[in-house]
This record gives C-alpha cells, sequence and structure tokens, in this order.
C-alpha cells in the first residue's frame, strides 16, 4: 500500500511538473510571439524612414557658404551666396582668448520650409593645417523666403588663427 500511495505521488508530481513546464512554454511562447510582432514593427519603421531619407536628400541637398576673414573684415560683413541659403551680414569677433563668435542673417532661399529645426555647421581653417574649429548651430523653424539671425560660438580658436571659413546646411525638419 506504501508503495502505491508513493507511486500516486510520483505520478502527481509528475503531472504538476508537466503541467507547470508546459505553462512556462506557453508563456514563452506568447513572449516570443510578443517579440516577433515588435521586431516586424520595428523593421516597418526602419523601412519607412529608409524611405524617406533620399526624399530628405533630395529635397535638402548640403550647401557650403564660405569666404575669407579678410573678405568679412573688408565688407563690413560677409554676404555669402550657398544657392539654397543667403548668409548675410556674417561677422567674426573674439570677446575672450580661445572663442570666436560668428553673427550673421540666413535667409532660406530652398523652396523648402522647416517647420521645427534647421541645423548649421561651421567651420573654420587656418593656412596651414587646415581645420581649427568647428561648431554646430540650430535655428527654430526656417520657413522659405524667410529671414533669421544667427549667433554662434567656436571655442578653442584665436580670430588671428582664421584664414577661411564655411557654413554647411546639415539637416532640416
Amino acid at each position: 500500500m506504501k508503495d502505491v500511495k508513493l507511486f500516486g505521488l510520483v505520478i502527481v508530481g509528475m503531472v504538476l511538473l508537466l503541467s507547470s513546464t508546459t505553462q512556462g512554454s506557453l508563456d514563452m511562447e506568447t513572449r516570443l510571439s510578443n517579440l516577433e510582432k515588435r521586431i516586424e514593427s520595428l523593421e516597418e519603421k526602419v523601412e519607412s524612414l529608409l524611405d524617406f531619407i533620399p526624399a530628405l536628400i533630395e529635397a535638402s541637398p548640403p550647401v557650403t557658404s564660405g569666404g575669407s576673414k579678410s573678405e568679412v573684415k573688408q565688407s563690413g560683413g560677409g554676404v555669402l551666396e550657398s544657392g539654397a541659403f543667403l548668409f548675410k551680414s556674417v561677422t567674426m569677433s573674439s570677446s575672450f582668448d580661445g572663442i570666436v563668435n560668428l553673427k550673421g542673417e540666413v535667409l532660406n532661399q530652398s523652396g523648402i520650409t522647416h517647420d521645427s529645426l534647421v541645423f548649421f555647421q561651421v567651420t573654420l581653417y587656418n593656412n596651414d593645417t587646415g581645420v581649427i574649429g568647428s561648431q554646430s548651430f540650430l535655428l527654430s523653424g526656417l520657413k522659405d523666403g524667410q529671414t533669421k539671425s544667427f549667433d554662434v560660438a567656436v571655442l578653442g580658436v584665436d580670430l588671428d588663427d582664421i584664414y577661411d571659413w564655411k557654413i554647411e546646411f546639415d539637416k532640416g525638419f
């Protein structure tokens, strides 16, 4: 009789173990299914972003505008045509050692309205080694035909070391 009870307990234990393992497998299957759905959703989002990138590049090609420091000083402010953007009244100054400020206005003549943010990159060059400083800056919204002021500080550069510079459109939203 004891053997039958023991055997019965073993059977009940095995059934409980099998039941919990089956339940665990079902939970794991549900989790895997949910994970697969999330991965598929992310893949769809990535594909839509990849479709959007060529349109963004085509609509907003990188543009460069630059001039030498002497041109800016001679004119009392640079006027730089870049095709998509016109940088006007650009001046450089230094209020502290190692900080150069570029101020001016940018006119959006790209034919595209950027409602949210527009990113630009200022790059400064010397006469010998090339790039001596750069700094990104952004403007909040820039409609087609609109002019906005900008003021950007580039750290770690002395005004006297600057030979040439450029402003590049990075991206806009």
